[in-house]
């Protein structure tokens, strides 16, 4: 999975965020992969994220966002 499909994905899914699930169950992964592909992307400023309840969301980080 690379930054692109990922970001293509949260293009397709109804919502502003994506979850881990979401990102495992398209491409046949791991939580624990998609976890860390998606930490990555919110490392390299591309992505932002945050717990609501249980769940970790991801969306699109914003320009005033990036480092």
């Amino acid at each position: 999975m690379t930054e692109s499909e990922i970001l293509a994905l949260l293009d397709r899914i109804p919502g502003p965020v994506i979850a881990t699930t979401d990102v495992a169950e398209h491409f046949d992964s791991t939580t624990e992969g998609a976890r860390r592909k998606l930490n990555d992307l919110c490392d390299a400023g591309v992505l932002d994220r945050r717990k609501v309840g249980g769940t970790r969301v991801y969306w699109r980080a914003g320009p005033e966002e990036k480092p």
